[in-house]
């Protein structure tokens, strides 16, 4: 990370923010993995307050440059949310977020990720088969594409509208608060893209418009802030093909779209700086007219040791 951030003195409830930063805007590994971390800008506009019932609003715009294109369209994210927050009891609070993201050009993002995209292997500076020449490592590529003059071009184009709603909990514990939150993403421009490939005369890849709803729901119980402390969480995702980039969401899954997955979670703060963890995958891919043969769940468990400074 690297960034600046500006606040008016005369104008607190404005911030801008310039650079590569972490997330300015409330989103899950559904849109947005972990991982990454956002470059460009964003521009903020929240009010509080204490004692209302409407607890918080603010606006977010945000724009991301993804990949330079020499001789060509470069391509891009933009886009914005709108969040709110309510005190529905003394201890119980609510927010609801709505949020849309706008990818330009984005056909890079399918001929950047590699050419053996479920290895994992960047590919930084190297020529690959898909008609780019940079590895995103991680996320293998399960959008729909086909190949126009020797490169992925998408089935789609992305127009992402993301809902979050978010309830938490004080249980009157201090180390047992309750989590809850339910995350939807339709891609408002599934199968947009065919034209592409009916225009260059190649015949479109296979892409149905309805397979562009992700689903992500999360509990969690506890926390991990003291020694002594205990974190118990369940993540349900269900993901269709063309929802959401396969390049950006939780790189973790069976596979990162036309996916179905269980994770369970387990934390436990040993001492101050730290922490001790467990965590189940449990996924398989969605039965389709694309994908019709049911699979064995794939499950993966993963012990962590986290020490921070």
């Amino acid at each position: 990370k690297a960034f600046a951030v500006y606040n008016p003195h005369n104008f607190k409830p404005f911030t801008f923010t310039a650079g590569k930063f972490s997330y300015t805007w409330l989103r899950t590994e559904l849109t947005w993995d972990n991982d990454l971390n956002p470059e460009g800008a964003s521009a903020a506009l929240a009010l509080d307050w204490k004692n209302n019932f409407l607890s918080h609003f603010a606006v977010v715009a945000f724009g991301t440059p993804i990949f330079e294109v020499g001789g060509g369209p470069d391509t891009f994210m933009e886009g914005g949310q709108i969040q709110t927050g309510w005190k529905l009891l003394p201890k119980t609070k609510f927010t609801a977020d709505v949020a849309y993201y706008d990818f330009h050009n984005a056909d890079t993002i399918a001929q950047n990720q590699t050419q053996n995209p479920s290895n994992g292997f960047a590919t930084q500076g190297i020529s690959n088969g898909g008609g780019g020449n940079f590895g995103y490592g991680a996320s293998s590529l399960t959008n729909n594409f086909g190949v126009i003059n020797g490169k992925r071009v998408f089935a789609s184009k992305y127009g992402m509208f993301d809902a979050i709603a978010r309830l938490d909990i004080d249980t009157g514990y201090k180390r047992w608060p309750i989590y809850a939150l339910l995350d939807f993403v339709q891609n408002t421009q599934a199968c947009s893209n065919l034209n592409a490939f009916v225009v260059a005369e190649v015949t479109p890849p296979t892409c149905d418009p309805h397979q562009r709803h992700g689903y992500w729901t999360e509990l969690k119980f506890g926390q991990t802030k003291n020694p002594g402390d205990l974190l118990l969480g369940y993540t349900f995702a269900r993901i269709e093909r063309d929802a959401v980039l396969s390049a950006f969401d939780f790189s973790d899954l069976r596979q990162p779209t036309n996916v179905v997955e269980h994770r369970l979670e387990a934390y436990y703060q040993l001492q101050q700086h730290v922490q001790v963890g467990v965590t189940g995958l449990i996924g398989r891919q969605l039965v389709t007219a694309q994908s019709p043969n049911a699979e064995r769940w794939l499950k993966r468990f993963q012990f962590d040791s986290i020490f921070s400074f």
